[in-house]
């Protein structure tokens, strides 16, 4: 594939196949070069936002992985807003960005910011996909998290979230 112009779908196709198999392989290192090549060339040849994105999260999913929490956070930050413009906030993408952005605030401390900006998203899902659908069962799973992993919380907060 490599010798194929950088427009070429299946040299694009060979690079996110490449980037998802180290990945899984837990060669994350190698996989994180990868994945910022294929996001960097779909930059410069001007793929499609909705492709972006996606690549955009898999590279945060990468960093997330390599214990780069702070990097994962502001690309999910991205990815989140970037859904929202693309699809709205009623859109099952946007509602799986919002979980991972969520997640990503927790994994970074950023508890207080996690709090706060989950309870909308967790009546926005059950409103749409319901209580009992995965998205919104990983919204509480995090707001869980959000509560838990926090010494500074207070019992009163707690007793709120429950």
């Amino acid at each position: 594939y490599v010798g194929r112009p950088e427009t070429d779908w299946t040299r694009r196709t060979a690079m996110n196949l490449l980037g998802s198999g180290l990945h899984s392989a837990k060669h994350y290192e190698e996989a994180l070069s990868v994945k910022e090549t294929e996001l960097s060339t779909m930059r410069r040849i001007g793929e499609s936002e909705e492709n972006i994105l996606v690549s955009q999260n898999n590279l945060a999913n990468t960093y997330h992985e390599l214990g780069r929490f702070e990097q994962a956070l502001s690309m999910q930050r991205d990815v989140y807003s970037g859904t929202l413009k693309q699809y709205g906030e009623e859109h099952e993408e946007s509602l799986i960005s919002a979980v991972n952005l969520s997640t990503a605030l927790v994994d970074t401390g950023n508890y207080a910011e996690a709090r706060a900006f989950m309870p909308d998203q967790v009546a926005l899902t059950k409103r749409v996909l319901g209580s009992d659908h995965i998205i919104t069962l990983d919204f509480q799973w995090g707001w869980a998290r959000a509560f838990t992993r926090d010494v500074d919380v207070t019992a009163e907060q707690l007793a709120e979230a429950v």
